[in-house]
Formats: C-alpha cells, structure tokens, sequence
C-alpha cells in the first residue's frame, strides 16, 4: 500500500463554510485479468467525520474503488465515460464508494467488514 496525501477540505452548510479534517491515507492497484485494466482502491481517514444535509460519513476510514486503464486496454469504453490522467492512464468517471467501520466487535475486520454504506 501507498501513502496518500490530502490536505481535507470544505463545504457550504447550513452554518456557512464547513472544514473536513482529512488525513492522509493509502492507495494500491491489482490487475483485473483483463488486458491494460487494474482495480484502484484508496482510503482516507476523517478523524471527525462529516454531515451535510441527510448524507453523513461517520469517523473512520473511508474505502474508495475504481478502475484505470492503460493504452493496452481491449475494452471498447466511450470517451464520456473516462477521465484522462497522466502518462496514458484513463480512470472511469464513475465509482463506489464504501465506508466501513471496524471496531473490537469485528476484531478489526478480521471477522469481517461492517459495511456503513
């Protein structure tokens, strides 16, 4: 796994502009088994969470997924439905996102995830 870097960020609430403390999380690819694609999955940590509205992400780690392809890639995936990022990797524009939490009850994630989301 690879370290990520995030600084956190912000968003207009109720009360007016709203920080998220984020802090830095990792990041790692595997090959699908098709030629040129690879599964990206990263997380990132909010240490207080965050609320806007009716959608909350609870403290923890969030777990994000995706897939990248390179210029070998057999799959056939219209230009609007990926975002261009460097050296010729394409990532889609769309993807999931789950958030877990993981406490003594699971042993952590070792008797299993408890998916939020």
């Amino acid at each position: 796994c690879r370290k990520t870097e995030c600084s956190g960020g912000s968003f207009v609430g109720k009360s007016g502009t709203e920080n998220v403390v984020v802090e830095n999380g990792g990041w790692a690819t595997a090959p699908t088994g098709r030629l040129g694609e690879s599964a990206v999955r990263f997380f990132l940590d909010f240490p207080s969470g965050a609320a806007r509205n009716d959608v909350s992400i609870p403290a923890g780690r969030v777990f994000f997924s995706n897939v990248c392809f390179d210029e070998t890639t057999e799959a056939e995936i219209p230009a609007s439905e990926v975002v261009d990022g460097p050296a010729g990797v394409r990532i889609l524009a769309g993807g999931g996102l789950t958030i877990k939490k993981n406490t003594l009850l699971n042993l952590w994630g070792a008797l299993g995830e408890v998916n939020l989301i």
